[in-house]
């Protein structure tokens, strides 16, 4: 908090990037986690039929789990359950 109960300039800043996280995750289209699996699932089998290859579970595995790492990072996936009534500490 800021002089006299004013926000600072980070703490407006920070509320500006949490309120556009939860705008791009309310217009995405992965809204549980079931939705980001299947979304992999979907990826893996179109690369596999653009490539005519068949991947092993070896290999798809850790496919999956490195696109599911990369798109956990993404604001259209941020988890903002914890953040909300937190801000103030900040």
């Amino acid at each position: 908090m800021g002089w006299f109960g004013a926000k600072s300039k980070d703490e407006k800043e920070t509320a500006r990037l949490l309120a556009d996280a939860k705008r791009l995750k309310a217009a995405s289209k992965f809204q549980s986690r079931d939705d980001v699996r299947d979304w992999i699932i979907d990826l893996l089998v179109e690369v596999c039929d653009e490539s005519d290859l068949c991947l092993s579970a070896l290999v798809a595995e850790p496919l999956g789990n490195i696109v599911w790492r990369l798109l956990e990072r993404e604001a259209f996936l941020f988890d903002d359950t914890n953040i909300d009534g937190q801000t103030d500490t900040l």
